[in-house]
C-alpha cells in the first residue's frame, strides 16, 4: 500500500516538474526492489544520512511533537522561553523510545546495504552527527553541484 501511494505522488504535476524528495522510504528490502522497477521514478540524488546508533538514540530522545499541529521539534534546539504554551503542551512519541529505536536502527542497517547497492550511481553519504545547518550545506551542495 505504501509502494502504491508513494509512485502515485511522485506521478503528480509538481513532482514531475519541480521534483521531490523522500525521506525514510524505501525501508526495506521488498519496497526497495519495487522502488527500483519503476524507472521513470528514479532518484537522481540519494542522500544516506550515516550516524552511530548512540547519536541516533540521543537526538530521537529529545524530539517531541505538538499534538495539534503535528510539528516535531527537538528540545535540544528548541528554546523554552520563547514559547512556553508551546513546550508545555509537547508530547514525546512512543517510536522515539529507546528500545523502538534500536530495533530501528538494527533494522535499517540490514536494509542500508541494499540501498547502497542499488543507488550507488546517485548516492552521496552524509555525516548526520554534525550541525544541522552544516548536513544541510552539504546537501544543498550536492543538489547545485552533482557529481554524476
Amino acid at each position: 500500500m505504501v509502494i502504491q501511494l508513494v509512485m502515485k505522488r511522485l506521478e503528480e504535476t509538481d513532482a514531475q516538474v519541480n521534483g521531490w524528495v523522500l525521506d525514510g522510504f524505501p525501508q526495506n528490502d521488498y519496497q526497495v526492489n519495487a522502488f527500483q522497477r519503476v524507472e521513470r521514478h528514479a532518484p537522481t540524488l540519494v542522500c544516506e544520512m550515516l550516524q552511530d546508533e548512540g547519536e541516533s538514540i540521543h537526538k530521537l530522545s529529545g524530539r517531541k511533537m505538538d499534538p495539534f499541529t503535528g510539528e516535531k521539534v527537538n528540545m535540544e534546539f528548541f528554546n523554552t522561553k520563547l514559547d512556553e504554551k508551546l513546550a508545555k503542551r509537547l508530547v514525546r512519541m512512543p517510536e522515539d523510545e529507546e528500545p523502538i529505536v534500536r530495533k530501528r536502527y538494527k533494522t535499517w542497517n540490514k536494509v542500508r546495504v541494499s540501498l547502497e547497492n542499488e543507488f550507488r550511481a546517485r548516492l552521496i553519504v552524509i555525516i548526520a552527527d554534525r550541525l544541522p545547518e552544516q548536513v544541510t550545506d552539504q546537501i544543498s551542495d550536492a543538489i547545485t553541484n552533482p557529481v554524476f
